[in-house]
């Protein structure tokens, strides 16, 4: 809705008449639309809708596609008035456009009484009255209804009047106009063609005679017309003899038309002459126009009028365009609207020259000019150009004010012209609100003086800008009637004058300072609005060259800015002036007393310090979960700082400080302020960063670290800041330094720093982490020696300090940690992280130190402590423990085993390497090369004294990757030479895992042992002979190994050792050894009264267990060499060789006889021979008989 119908309709009566949006209107697609009626009734609306005629013609035409019929009444008085005087052009109800830019106007006319109504809306839509007046084909006006019977009164003013029902003309003139203008016809060619169409009256095609009471006396001829039809782009021209009758006088020789010319008393056909077309073409162009505002956009409708004239313009002293007769206007209105797209102006079609033609019949080509201007057509047709100047670019050359001249580009291109509006000279004003405050003051005086200094500033583009000196003016202001300080001043900020292009030729700005009389009691503080005037930049944007470009956007156009090329801005800027109650502190500077220095205060002779002061305000409120309200402090930004020094008497005085905010809280509560102090090294005292200043005050409170000055109860506050050393020293030593060697030995320690104090008013203590505040830095860690490097690593998720380096004997390491918080009760607390196998001789693991204090570690390393025990695996029924075993030249291999428990997941395995030189033992021990411990056990070694000690075991474990950490656990396990374990116990222990958390960790590996003997019996046979020792042969026993209880071929063979006489030596001895290596000769003595030899062996050392627990079982075996003469005795009684022994058997003795081999058959037992010998003999008697009784036959047969 155009704005102004916005703000006349809340005027006129029944606005709802005027507005349409009925049901059923119809509305359309504009670009789906090529004919657009204004169907018009010459009466108010309530007549009109209640016409069924028109509601007839209005549906018929709105289904006819593009074409979209408007329904147009005539205004009441009121609001013709109304749009007379705001310039609103008579417009359609559905679309709201103008019906001056409609194809057809149409009205519907049902008596001559609404003849005067059609001519007053034709003026109120801006139509020329007359039909002569409208040469081009749109808007076409018509006229239909009862009342066009008799037409003549109005037939000056309409180009078509419809004569009988309207429901089928109006479609055929419809159709007949959208092809006149599709082909290019002229205004006289479609009325021609109209005229034809049943019904159709063209009025301007006849010539009326009157009689003296005005009715026609007579009204006829025949003419004729020639036309070609328009070929789109090109001007026709057409020679037509001079008799041809295009007039009815065109037929007469004489005026009164009374003697008709001979020639046309013949029949026509023969004597109409011949007609001459020619064709020229024509090139066309378009125009398009955008818009911007240099400054100020002061409407929202924005008409562009597009002037075609046959020869250049002229303007009047006003720059205002001469309209000649050859000038043809057309104007198009935008609107913006909210968030909706740019509006672009469009003029298209516009052909670059008009044509004469000569006497001949030939065109004559001429060039039209085109001006485009900013401007809108007024009630009596007149271009009436806004007052504003208009600076023209793109294809548009500025001429006059608002008027450009168009570049025409070639033919069927577009001129794009960018329009701007900008003002000649801006003058921009400031309304100065000044507010005064007070802040918690009591006694305020009648009124306060205000200083206003004002400053010129001007400038030009050769001088740039010039500073002039400053004027003052005061201002007072006091309380009105209800106590509010405040008054209004108004300031001149700027002028400027711009040149035609937009930029600016001149500036002049005037900026301000505020200040105000010294109020007594009270100090003032001054808020400015973000416009206030303080600098050029506040005013005017200016570029990187510090030229101005325009006015700050807080400068709005006046409403009672000038129409013309002068622009009044203005806009509001605000000063508040708070006091509020101010306050005093009487600073003191002392110095504590140093033990280092024998109790001397400052013993470096520190001159100086100096101190900032700083403070926060009471910020927002919140609200918590309860609906209660809490206030935060909030940091301010203030700072002043102050220098203290033995000069002053360390004393200071600081006076005037505001005491509230200027600002309240959402609640209305006053913002109170409160101070802290920050002491800082002056230059020249570095050493100050050794002390810590300890604050206190008659009104304080501390939070955190941070000391508060309040002035809760007074308005003077006494501080004290007394300078406290602020280091603390660990020592560390190792007790076993005197092993590190000369070149010493690489060492970590691990230390947790935790800080513990008491705030002022409270009862809680409070412990902290001091390596996570984040005023501590590796910056204040010093070490001694300074070889030795410090770094913070993370155990646990917590952080420690590791310093690492070389330790020597001679040179303990020495930790300061400096800037440390000055708390009065602060006490700090040391915890050592025991991780390269020491313990500490801290209690209860912590060392805990204050201010300027020296604490010390010693460490002392871990020991395993490891005892390998040898017991019997036979004891005595009744006995409470195996008989304890004195071993004999053996060895024992024991690896060193550790597990993670602690924070790593499941225990993870792994083999400990002892560091080489950290082994104790009172027996031969090496480390192999795998780590493994190597023990060689001497002769008759008792059980308690076969120990070994190790030595620096690391007691705990952590990984810096992920945090985790956790105790080693150690244990030991017993191998063999090759490595694999072995058990020697039914209740092993080598799988015992202590925690190592004492000075000494024994743990106990306990083998369980046997011992097996062989023993040899030669016998004599009953005595029967006497044996010679030398005589024997040597003997190979076999020792065998097995769980089972019987013998099998399988079983494990132990040692192999070969026995003989030694003539020599005398006695039986060792030849030759294989396998088990622990073993001796045994000297056995026969019975008393025997003649048999007794030889033995026996193995010692031997387990007595598998790795299982299970009990082993042993037996021998003899292998006597073939041919000795000797033979295995297999029925002795006392041989012990048919089964395995078990080893915890009482006699473990394995008896092997051996007896001389003779050929005495063996008894075998049962009838014995007797029987076989009897037999023998008869079987001998019978054979002899029975050979007599062969022989006796054969003799006599003889």
């Amino acid at each position: 809705m155009d704005k102004r119908l916005e703000r006349i309709l809340p005027r006129v009566q029944k606005p709802a008449r005027y507005v349409g949006g009925e049901y059923n209107a119809v509305m359309k697609d504009l670009s789906q639309v090529d004919t657009r009626v204004a169907f018009c009734f010459p009466d108010t609306y309530e007549i009109g809708m209640s016409n069924l005629g028109m509601r007839i013609l209005y549906g018929i035409m709105n289904n006819m596609d593009g074409v979209w019929c408007e329904r147009v009444f005539a205004p009441w008085g009121d609001m013709e008035e109304e749009m007379r005087r705001a310039g609103l052009p008579l417009y359609a109800l559905e679309s709201g456009d103008p019906i001056r830019d409609f194809d057809i106007i149409a009205f519907s006319v049902g008596y001559e009484m609404a003849f005067p109504a059609i001519l007053n809306m034709l003026d109120l839509a801006g139509v020329p009255l007359h039909a002569s007046e409208r040469t081009e084909l749109t808007p076409l006006v018509i006229a239909g209804g009862t009342a066009m019977f008799n037409c003549e009164p109005i037939a000056d003013f309409i180009d078509i009047a419809e004569i009988g029902e309207g429901e089928e003309m109006n479609a055929e003139l419809i159709e007949l106009h959208r092809r006149a203008r599709r082909e290019g016809w002229t205004k006289q060619q479609f009325l021609r063609a109209a005229a034809q169409l049943d019904g159709i009256y063209v009025p301007g095609l006849y010539e009326v005679d009157y009689n003296a009471d005005g009715t026609v006396k007579s009204a006829w001829a025949y003419t004729y017309e020639v036309s070609e039809a328009a070929i789109d782009g090109y001007f026709g021209t057409q020679h037509l003899p001079a008799d041809f009758p295009q007039q009815p006088g065109d037929y007469f020789t004489d005026a009164a038309l009374t003697d008709i010319k001979e020639i046309y008393r013949q029949p026509l056909t023969d004597t109409l002459p011949e007609v001459t077309e020619k064709n020229y073409y024509v090139e066309r162009f378009n125009v398009k126009v955008d818009k911007t505002w240099a400054r100020f956009r002061d409407r929202d409708e924005l008409t562009f009028c597009l002037i075609q004239a046959k020869k250049q313009l002229t303007f009047d002293r006003n720059d205002k365009p001469i309209k000649t007769d050859d000038q043809q206007y057309t104007y198009v209105t935008k609107n913006w609207t909210e968030g909706g797209e740019e509006p672009v102006w469009e003029f298209n079609n516009l052909p670059k020259y008009y044509f004469t033609v000569n006497e001949n019949g030939e065109a004559e080509k001429k060039p039209y000019y085109y001006y485009i201007v900013e401007g809108y057509e007024t009630l009596n047709a007149a271009l009436n150009p806004y007052l504003y100047q208009v600076s023209y670019t793109g294809d548009a050359t500025l001429v006059k004010k608002t008027t450009g001249e168009v570049n025409q580009p070639a033919d069927g291109g577009t001129a794009n012209i960018h329009a701007k509006n900008l003002p000649g000279n801006e003058m921009g004003y400031l309304n100065l609100n000044l507010t005064k405050k007070w802040v918690n003051v009591t006694k305020k005086p009648e009124k306060v003086t205000l200083n206003l200094t004002e400053t010129t500033h001007s400038w030009t583009k050769e001088a740039g800008w010039i500073t002039y000196d400053p004027n003052s003016d005061t201002v007072e202001i006091m309380p009105d009637a209800n106590g509010n300080w405040t008054t209004t001043y108004p300031l001149e900020a700027y002028s400027v004058e711009y040149n035609p292009d937009g930029s600016i030729h001149t500036a002049h700005v005037y900026t301000y300072e505020l200040t105000e009389d010294p109020v007594s009691g009270t100090l003032p503080s001054y808020t400015f609005s973000a416009n206030w005037p303080k600098e050029v930049g506040d005013v005017l944007e200016l570029n990187s060259a510090g030229e101005p470009i325009k006015a700050k956007d807080a400068f709005k156009a006046s409403s009672s800015q000038m129409e013309g090329s002068f622009l009044v801005t203005i806009a509001d800027a605000s000063a508040t002036i708070t006091n509020v109650q101010t306050g005093k502190l009487n600073i003191v500077k002392q110095w504590a007393e140093e033990v280092e220095y024998d109790g001397a205060q400052n013993p470096l002779d520190i001159k100086q310090v100096s101190i900032s002061l700083f403070r926060n305000v009471w910020g927002e409120n919140w609200t918590d979960s309860d609906g209660v309200v809490h206030y935060n402090w909030c940091y301010d930004p203030f700072q002043q700082n102050y220098v203290l020094s033995a000069e002053n008497g360390w004393k200071l005085t600081i006076d005037n400080l505001p005491l509230y905010d200027t600002t309240l809280n959402p609640d209305g509560s006053l913002r109170k302020y409160r101070y802290y102090i920050f002491e800082s090294t002056s230059v020249g005292n570095d050493t100050l960063d050794r002390y810590t200043p300890v604050m206190t005050a008659d009104e304080s409170e501390l939070v955190g670290s941070t000391l508060y000055i309040t002035f809760k109860d007074t308005t003077e506050n006494n501080v004290t800041i007394t300078n406290v050393p602020k280091s603390i020293s660990i020592v560390k030593q190792w007790a076993d330094a005197d092993t590190f060697g000369e070149e010493g030995m690489m060492q970590d320690i691990y230390l947790e720093v935790m800080m513990k104090y008491q705030e002022v008013y409270s009862t809680q203590w409070k412990t902290e982490n001091l390596l996570e505040k984040s005023y501590f830095s590796l910056k204040n860690v010093i070490c001694t020696p300074s070889s030795l490097t410090a770094e913070l690593v993370q155990i646990n998720g917590a952080p420690y300090l590791h310093v690492s380096g070389l330790a020597k004997a001679d040179e303990p390491w020495r930790v300061t940690i400096r800037n440390l918080p000055g708390y009065n009760s602060a006490s700090f607390i040391i915890r050592e992280v025991e991780l390269a196998g020491y313990l500490n001789n801290l209690p209860d693991g912590k060392l805990e130190l204050g201010f300027n204090e020296i604490g010390t570690i010693t460490n002392t390393p871990t020991k395993l402590k490891i005892t390998k025990q040898f017991k019997q695996a036979y004891f005595p029924v009744g006995s409470e423990s195996e008989l304890p075993l004195n071993v004999r030249n053996t060895v024992v291999y024991l690896q060193i085993w550790r597990e993670k428990r602690e924070g790593a997941g499941l225990p993870q395995h792994e083999r400990y390497t002892p560091l080489l030189g950290a082994l104790e033992a009172n027996m031969d021990a090496t480390i192999l090369p795998d780590g493994t411990v190597k023990l060689t056990v001497g002769t008759n070694t008792p059980t308690d004294a076969a120990t070994l000690t190790l030595t620096r075991l690391p007691r705990y474990w952590f990984d810096k990757d992920t945090g985790a950490s956790g105790e080693w656990y150690y244990y030991v396990k017993e191998v063999d030479a090759e490595g694999n374990e072995v058990h020697s116990a039914s209740d092993p222990t080598n799988g015992e895992r202590p925690e190592i958390n004492l000075n000494v960790k024994t743990l106990t590996v306990t083998n369980t042992l046997t011992d097996v003997s062989a023993r040899k019996v030669w016998t004599s046979l009953d005595n029967q002979f006497t044996l010679n020792p030398a005589n024997l042969p040597d003997i190979t026993l076999t020792l065998k190994q097995t769980t089972a209880e019987a013998a099998a071929d399988g079983d494990k063979t132990i040692a192999t050792v070969t026995l003989g006489w030694d003539a020599e030596a005398g006695k039986v001895v060792t030849k030759n050894l294989d396998g088990w290596q622990f073993g001796e000769v045994v000297e056995y003595t026969a019975p008393e009264g025997s003649k048999n030899i007794w030889w033995g062996y026996k193995w010692y050392n031997l387990p007595a267990y598998d790795a299982e627990g299970n009990l082993y079982r042993y037996y021998a075996k003899e292998q006597t060499p073939v041919g000795s003469g000797w033979q295995l005795v297999t029925d002795d009684p006392n041989a012990t060789n048919t089964a395995p022994i078990p080893a915890n058997s009482e006699n473990r003795v394995f008896q092997i006889t051996n007896t001389p081999i003779t050929y005495t058959l063996p008894e075998t037992g049962g009838i014995g021979t007797l029987p076989y010998t009897a037999g023998g003999l008869l079987l001998m008697a019978a054979a002899a008989l029975l050979l007599g009784q062969e022989i006796k036959r054969r003799r006599e047969g003889c």
